[in-house]
């Protein structure tokens, strides 16, 4: 997926990103560290690591809550993926999650983030990282991306392996279009 630009510059081209999402229910009202261990597939994409220490990679964190039945989630707090960056999701300094260790390079990303469900929320709140990556050779044709992290969770006693694939559609192959039309109001 891409955002503004890719993870936060004016370019999209090859932008990559891959979506953890931590439910509450793994820790309710409580704190855990998730850790995350991935290499990045060589000739397809690597992480995109934008400080020469390895202490970042691109891409956001992000703390979602569900107050009510039928509305969609609320966005309480977004932040980098830098080292001890943190979700503060409101004016007295609380935070739903924090960087506590980072090593990106490349060809391998490891990141330790501790997420912290307290009393306030129950089991509707999750919280989404958003790890960037660069596509290798992006080009026009179709193209699959796969990711294989290792998920380790400090109040588990497992460990995720899951695989994703991302695919990409040729550049030739049909798009939605939306035409705007100026509007004039008068009066």
């Amino acid at each position: 997926t891409a955002g503004a630009g890719c993870h936060g510059s004016d370019n999209a081209e090859g932008c990559l990103s891959w979506r953890v999402r931590v439910p509450s229910a793994i820790t309710p009202k409580g704190s855990t560290n998730v850790t995350i261990e991935a290499d990045s597939v060589p000739g397809q994409w690597t992480w995109t690591c934008p400080t020469l220490d390895g202490d970042k990679v691109a891409g956001t964190s992000a703390f979602y809550i569900k107050r009510d039945q039928g509305d969609p989630p609320a966005k309480l707090a977004e932040s980098d993926l830098g080292l001890l960056a943190g979700l503060y999701y409101n004016h007295h300094g609380d935070s739903a999650g924090s960087v506590k260790a980072i090593t990106c390079t490349p060809e391998h990303l490891s990141l330790t983030y501790e997420v912290n469900f307290n009393a306030a929320w129950d089991k509707s709140s999750y919280l989404d990282l958003d790890l960037g990556a660069t596509a290798v050779k992006p080009g026009a044709d179709a193209r699959s991306y796969h990711f294989t992290p290792t998920i380790d969770v400090s109040t588990r006693n497992a460990i995720l392996r899951p695989t994703v694939t991302a695919q990409k559609p040729a550049a030739s192959a049909p798009h939605a279009t939306v035409t705007t039309e100026a509007v004039k109001v008068d009066g």
